[in-house]
C-alpha cells in the first residue's frame, strides 16, 4: 500500500487536480512507515486492503447480516486476517467477543467445497459456522480491514481478489448462510452512520475491491 499520488502531499496530477483527501483521511485511522507496506516485496512484510460498504456501495450498518467470501488459495504465505473495526473511534469494534476478527491461525473454520470461506457479519450468531461470525453492534457503522501477512504474486497481480461484501438474510434460524437480498431493502439508516465512515473509500491505494 503506496502514498496515494507518490508522496505524503496526497496530490492529485501534481496539484493539477487537488488532493486525494480521502486517503489523507486514511491516517485518522493508522500512520505507517514500514517500507514492506509501501513496496511490492513478494512474501515480506503485509498489505492491507479495507473496504467500508457493501456490493451496492451503502455503508455497512451494524443491525444488519453480511457475508463476505475469500476465494480459496488467499496468497499469504505465513498469515491472513480479517478484523471489524469502529467507524467512529477507527479503533476495533467493541463487541461481546474477544477479539472482532477471524484469521485460519486461531480457531476451526469452515470452509467452502471449493477451498473459499465465507466470513459471517451480523448482530447475532449464526445457526452455523459460528467460528465463521465477526459480531457487528445495532446502531453502529462499521469497515473491515483484510491483513495479508507475507503477500504472494497473485495479491499484486490482481489474479486472487476478495469477494465484495453482501447483504444476506436473516441467518439464525434457518441454519443457512442466508440468500442475498436487494439493495433497496437494505439500505442503512443515514443517521446511524456518521461521516467517520468515509475514512476508507474506493481511491485509497489498497482499497477493496482490488483495481481488475
Amino acid at each position: 500500500m503506496g502514498l496515494v499520488g507518490g508522496d505524503y502531499e496526497w496530490l492529485r496530477d501534481e496539484a493539477r487536480g487537488g488532493r486525494h483527501l480521502d486517503a489523507r483521511t486514511f491516517f485518522s485511522v493508522a500512520t505507517v512507515n514500514t517500507p514492506p507496506m509501501a513496496l511490492k516485496l513478494v512474501s515480506i512484510g503485509s498489505q492491507y486492503a479495507g473496504v467500508d460498504t457493501d456490493v451496492d456501495d451503502n455503508f455497512l450498518e451494524g443491525s444488519k447480516p453480511y457475508r463476505l467470501t475469500l476465494p480459496a488459495n488467499i496468497p499469504a504465505k505465513n498469515f491472513w486476517s480479517i478484523c471489524v473495526y469502529d467507524t467512529q473511534t477507527r479503533s476495533e469494534l467493541q463487541t461481546s467477543q474477544p477479539y472482532p476478527s477471524r484469521n485460519h491461525a486461531r480457531g476451526e473454520l469452515k470452509y467452502n467445497s471449493d477451498g473459499s470461506v465465507d466470513i459471517l457479519f451480523g448482530p447475532e450468531p449464526p445457526a452455523t459456522r459460528q467460528n465463521n461470525w465477526i459480531q457487528t453492534v445495532p446502531g453502529k457503522g462499521w469497515f473491515t480491514i483484510l491483513r495479508v501477512y507475507g503477500p504472494l504474486e497473485p495479491w499484486y497481480d490482481h489474479t486472487w481478489r476478495p469477494g465484495d461484501i453482501q447483504p444476506i438474510s436473516d441467518y439464525r434460524s434457518s441454519g443457512r448462510l442466508g440468500t442475498d437480498r436487494a439493495g433497496k431493502d437494505l439500505v442503512p439508516d443515514p443517521a446511524l452512520l456518521l461521516h467517520e465512515a468515509i475514512i476508507l473509500r474506493q481511491d485509497l491505494a489498497g482499497a477493496w475491491p482490488l483495481p481488475r
